[in-house]
């Protein structure tokens, strides 16, 4: 099973690139000397730097969204995101969507269209806010499977994601699961901005002719707080380099076109009871 997707997998070097086609798409065609023709191909289609990558116009919100933020802002769920000083939040923000650094190798369809499939052309500051910064964490779809001594939650969303484990309290263990992060997240690092969350939300909005997104903007200090982890990213070097990697080239068609892989988050739980001997 796959999904029409994009993929950047231009800025890859030859052996990765391959890789990446031969394991996480679906190839039309698996030889390798066609995989390496695609790759070349994707490398040919990049086209010029993106013009002021990784320094976007920045702009206030309208005036009007004042009301709308505030309320946001005082959701239990968002405060202590806002008064973490590690988070490092600046302020609610309308960002440039082209120029954002982009360390994500791909695009899927299926999920730019859940989230743009009410979108006007162009799209209304109510639609973005709706979409970017929700007031309510929108819901993802999970199944829970309990087998014996075990539980087994899935989910077409990788959105869903274990958040915590541990000891609790004196009765209680275990794993704390949900969804993360829900608002598009802009992160500056030394003076470069990166799109931490909401790729597939920039990318729908951008193609219904939107310039700018509704975003947290904040600032950081490491590639980690960025969410740079390779290999599953594209690496620092890359991203700093005179020709990185922008959301721009998913937005202008400068991205490959593919078949991916259908994923789905799988969290594991299991537990067991024992008695066992205590000499010494």
């Amino acid at each position: 099973m796959s999904v029409p997707g994009l993929s950047l997998v231009g800025f890859m070097d030859q052996s990765s690139g391959v890789s990446h086609l031969e394991k996480e798409c679906v190839p039309s065609n698996a030889n390798p000397a066609a995989l390496i023709a695609e790759w070349t191909a994707a490398k040919q289609n990049l086209g010029l730097p993106t013009p002021r990558a990784g320094s976007p116009d920045i702009q206030n919100l309208p005036t009007a969204t004042d009301a709308y933020t505030q309320q946001l802002s005082l959701r239990p769920w968002l405060t202590p995101y806002l008064h973490d000083p590690a988070f490092g939040f600046v302020s609610f923000s309308y960002v440039e969507i082209d120029p954002l650094l982009a360390f994500q190798f791909t695009v899927n369809g299926d999920r730019s269209s859940h989230h743009g499939s009410f979108l006007s052309r162009p799209p209304r500051m109510d639609e973005m806010l709706a979409i970017c910064l929700p007031t309510i964490p929108p819901p993802e779809n999970f199944t829970v499977q309990q087998q014996d001594s075990s539980l087994i939650i899935q989910s077409r969303s990788l959105n869903v994601r274990k958040q915590d484990f541990g000891m609790w309290n004196a009765n209680f263990a275990g794993v704390v699961f949900g969804t993360g992060f829900p608002l598009t997240l802009v992160s500056n690092m030394n003076g470069k901005y990166y799109l931490s969350n909401g790729f597939h939300r920039a990318y729908c909005l951008r193609d219904a002719g939107a310039t700018h997104m509704p975003c947290v903007l904040r600032t950081v200090t490491n590639p980690e707080a960025v969410g740079i982890r390779e290999p599953g990213t594209f690496g620092l070097p890359l991203l700093v380099s005179a020709n990185p990697p922008t959301l721009g080239h998913f937005t202008q068609g400068r991205a490959h076109k593919v078949e991916l892989r259908s994923t789905m988050r799988v969290i594991h739980i299991s537990w067991s009871e024992w008695v066992i001997s205590d000499e010494m």
